[in-house]
This record gives C-alpha cells, structure tokens and sequence, in this order.
C-alpha cells in the first residue's frame, strides 16, 4: 500500500495493478492513512457491523460536532477504541441513513450557579442523602431540564476540511427544544417540552407528598419559587452538584433517549423532535427507569 502513496500511483492504476476495485481499494488507502499500516484481510463479514456502543460513540460525536466529515467520525472511532469499524463506504450509508436528525446538546439557563452556590448545593446533597429516609429507589424524583440546537437535515462529505471536526459554540442561539423529563422507581412521571421557547420548568406534575424532588443546577431566581411550591406541597427539593452531572440518574435517562430515538428522515407525516423523544418515552418501562437510578445510586440495588 505505502508504494502505492509514495509514488503517486493514480487510484484505478493502482487498484487495477492491486487486483482490487477501486471503491476498494479507495478504503484500503483511507484505512491506511489513518492507521498508517494496510488491513488485515478481511474475516467473515459481521452479521451486525453496527453495535450499540459503536452508535452511540458515532452519534455522541456528531451531535457535538454540528459540521464533521465520514473521515472524522471513523478517526473518533479508532480514538475510542471501537471494534469492528465499518468502511468510509459503509459509515457514510449509514450516517445518511440513520443520522440525518442530530441533537446539539445546550445550557439550559444562561446563567450558570455561582462556585459558592456550587459548593452550597454539594454540601445539602451530601447531609441528604446520608439521610436513612433519602431512598432514590423508592421516595425520589429525579428531574432534568435539557435544551437542544435540532439540525433536521445533516449530510455528512466523505473527506474532511478545514472546518469539520470541530465543536461549534451555541453562542447567543436560542435552543429549538427544551424538554423537561421527571421520573422515578415507577417510571416516567412527566415530560414537557417547548419549541423556541425558554426554560419549562415546573413542579405541578408531582401528585404524592414527601418526596425527594432532585434538579439539575438552576439559576436561584428559577429555583427560589419552584423549591417554594415544593415545599408548601410538604416535598424536599433539592439541587444536584453541577461537578457531578453523573449523580443525577436522569442524565443516563439523556443519553438513552439521543441513541434511541428515530434520527431517519419521515417519509410520511413529518416527524418533529417532540414527537421522536415522545415514541422513545413511550418505552421507558419502570425497569429501566430504576436501572438508571442504579447507576447513579449503586448501593440502592443491594
């Protein structure tokens, strides 16, 4: 293969002199260049070349990187150490196919917890949930507010440029989605969601009483009178540390809605992103709901 580069040989030469195709051939040289050694011959053909840890590797990068070529989303799969990779060819199918909608993860509020407030917020989580009554398996709802930037048109070029493979900052942008998601042991409690419109916070979804309420970090003047509300319906609120997003189960509950939802093009009904998130809600069963809890709360399944 090196001979091949190193000479300058045009591709059909090359791939004819190779005794290959030369869409063949074409992948042998990109695999090459980023592997910088030629590939091994190839085994049987994988009955399911595309795992689920391999999708969610591939679509956590392009929903972080709003512009990015085949060629860097196959670089960010060798990074990760993914197995099985498909070709440039291959890859490039399936992202048309099964990537055309990505989810551009935003801040919620614009103005973040100040470090005091941080910390503040570190400590009453620690005293509560050293608490014999705190029981996130049985007497916790845990809620999230997520924004997203939707590109419901993503096409994807074989080779890379100067401009792809970077993350992009929202700067100023408004999020075309926010979504709001509580659930708990029993499974989903509420979702809402707006379209361009600003945070949807809320707390009328909770019915029972004495409940631990957990949030994501708010902004004070957000959390001052939905904690109020709380309180006066007899729940404890409170906020998740914001350097430990992971302590919060609904972030698992994030990350399994952006790698299950449809991301296909509709080829009927027009589908928006509300509707997308909705058939994966749909789906949630208490199970899994309390698997997120556990793998946030570990002790909680003993």
């Amino acid at each position: 293969m090196e001979k091949y580069i190193l000479c300058g040989v045009p591709m059909a030469e090359a791939a004819k002199s190779a005794n290959m195709a030369v869409s063949t051939f074409s992948d042998h040289v990109a695999r090459y260049q980023l592997e910088q050694e030629s590939p091994k011959k190839r085994g049987p053909k994988a009955k399911a070349p595309f795992s689920k840890a391999m999708v969610r590797v591939i679509l956590e990068y392009v929903d972080t990187h709003p512009v990015c070529a085949v060629d860097d989303v196959l670089s960010h799969c060798m990074e990760e150490d993914v197995d099985g990779l498909p070709s440039r060819v291959a890859l490039q199918r399936w992202l048309q196919k099964n990537a055309r909608f990505t989810f551009q993860r935003m801040k919620s509020f614009n103005v973040e917890p100040s470090i005091e407030a941080a910390h503040e917020h570190e400590r009453q989580f620690n005293r509560l949930s050293a608490r014999a009554e705190f029981e996130p398996d049985k007497n916790v709802v845990f809620v999230a507010e997520v924004a997203f930037l939707v590109n419901g048109r993503r096409t994807y070029p074989a080779r890379s440029t100067e401009s792809s493979s970077q993350t992009a900052d929202v700067g100023d942008k408004k999020p075309h989605v926010c979504l709001l998601i509580a659930f708990d042991h029993t499974g989903i409690v509420t979702t809402a969601s707006k379209s361009l419109e600003g945070r949807v916070t809320k707390d009328e979804f909770i019915q029972s009483k004495d409940l631990f309420l957990g949030f994501d970090p708010l902004p004070a003047e957000v959390a001052a009178p939905v904690f109020q509300k709380a309180k006066e319906k007899g729940h404890t609120p409170f906020i998740f540390p914001a350097q430990v997003l992971a302590w919060n189960p609904a972030e698992y509950l994030v990350r399994d809605l952006l790698l299950c939802c449809n991301r296909q093009l509709s080829s009927g009904k027009r589908q928006s992103a509300e509707d997308r998130f909705d058939a994966v809600f749909e789906t949630m069963s208490p199970s899994k709901c309390q698997d997120y809890i556990f793998l946030a709360f570990p002790s909680a399944s003993d």
